[in-house]
């Protein structure tokens, strides 16, 4: 966090036992498509404040079983997709790249986008 990295970010593909993702207030430019594959003890990721390529949260997210708390404000991403298990609800705001609630299947999240 609050570090001015640049760049793409790298894919952390398979990281399983990565718990926590605290990725804000950088300068990332883009997020590979297979970032999120694998991370399936995945608590937490914060990735706000950074100058993403448009994006939709992939349906790979879907499988971090113990995700509480994903935030993405100001992070350029784009309506959902066709992603049926992430439905964005009421608060969208296009302004801030972001939807400010959600509804996640299978169980409650904290969202902040």
């Amino acid at each position: 966090m609050d570090n001015n990295i640049t760049g793409p970010l790298p894919s952390l593909s398979g990281l399983g036992s990565l718990q926590f993702l605290l990725l804000s207030n950088n300068q990332f430019s883009s997020i590979p498509a297979d970032f999120f594959n694998g991370l399936s003890s995945l608590q937490v990721a914060e990735l706000d404040k950074n100058p993403f390529s448009a994006w939709e949260i992939p349906d790979s997210l879907q499988n971090a079983t113990s995700l509480a708390n994903f935030s993405a404000n100001s992070a350029n991403i784009t309506r959902n997709g066709g992603s049926e298990w992430f439905r964005p609800n009421r608060y969208y705001d296009e302004g801030d790249g972001g939807v400010s609630s959600a509804e996640i299947e299978k169980k409650p999240v904290i969202l902040h986008l």
